[in-house]
């Protein structure tokens, strides 16, 4: 009898699980189209001889299967932007694309569109180091059977980095030239030396956070590299003064040599060698809001 039971109880265990993974696998009454994210940054890092360029995307809900190419239009909405007058539209002669519309293919549930940029019109204008040129975009048509509400825009901030950002490790020695006190920070293990990140200002300028004692803190220098590997050290930050140097910067390692002097907050003279050696550039999925 308790075998019966048992048997009976699968049985019906199975119809009801069954008729779930039936359900799941049915379309929803409406299909939609829309944008993922509202407010995404777009950090474009630049990169000889390739595009600045970005992709905006858009994504199919509603559906278990998708058999057909589903069409998605729309617009630059400049008005999108005026609860936001931190925001400047990207100018029109900046980009590029070439359609209004974003496909998803067949078989997928995502679709993207390239959008390119002039490299120099927008790597010369220093708003665009910032947080400040924004593509409003609004849906404004679909072959879906609706366009998700809420979600049918998004404000796409960008801004770029020059090849150069990218965090660095720092080796070398700060010697103080009134008492000839030396200070070394150069570790074996790579991972052990302190890193900085160096951050862009233009297309061939850094901030770098540090100059000289890395253990120092609140001081830092501008790096300013030209075309042939050249750099030029100058700013001083913090208690230093009459920051000058040189240096060079090798395409092939990504890494820096710098020589450099300094005056700290005593008046004591420094002078600095340093190696900085190229770790890595951070680009996470970011939202400006």
């Amino acid at each position: 009898m308790i075998k019966k039971i048992t048997v009976f109880v699968l049985i019906v265990s199975f119809i009801f699980f069954q008729g779930c993974y039936d359900d799941y696998k049915e379309d929803f009454l409406y299909s939609a189209t829309y944008f993922p994210r509202q407010f995404p940054l777009r950090t474009l890092v630049d990169a000889d001889g390739q595009d600045l360029k970005f992709e905006v995307g858009v994504v199919l809900g509603g559906k278990y299967t998708n058999d057909v190419n589903e069409e998605v239009g729309f617009i630059i909405e400049d008005t999108l932007l005026n609860a936001y007058p931190e925001l400047t539209k990207l100018p029109d002669n900046y980009y590029s694309m070439n359609s209004t519309s974003i496909t998803i293919p067949k078989g997928k549930f995502k679709g993207s569109l390239p959008i390119t940029l002039n490299k120099d019109l927008f790597m010369n204008d220093p708003l665009a180091v910032d947080e400040s040129y924004a593509l409003p975009l609004q849906l404004v048509s679909t072959t879906t059977d609706s366009i998700l509400d809420g979600k049918h825009y998004s404000i796409f901030v960008v801004r770029y980095y020059n090849k150069y950002h990218g965090w660095y490790y720092v080796k070398g020695t700060d010697t103080n030239t009134v008492d000839n006190s030396v200070v070394t920070y150069s570790e074996q293990d790579l991972v052990s030396n302190e890193d900085m990140l160096l951050t862009t200002l233009n297309k061939s300028s850094l901030a770098a956070p540090y100059a000289g004692n890395p253990d120092v803190s609140g001081r830092g220098m501008n790096v300013e590299i030209d075309d042939t590997g050249n750099v030029t050290l100058s700013g001083g930050t913090g208690d230093i003064t009459n920051l000058n140097g040189t240096g060079t910067y090798n395409s092939q390692t990504r890494g820096f040599t710098l020589q450099y002097s300094y005056t700290d907050g005593n008046g004591d003279v420094h002078n600095v060698s340093e190696e900085l050696i190229y770790r890595n550039t951070e680009l996470n999925l970011q939202e400006w809001q």
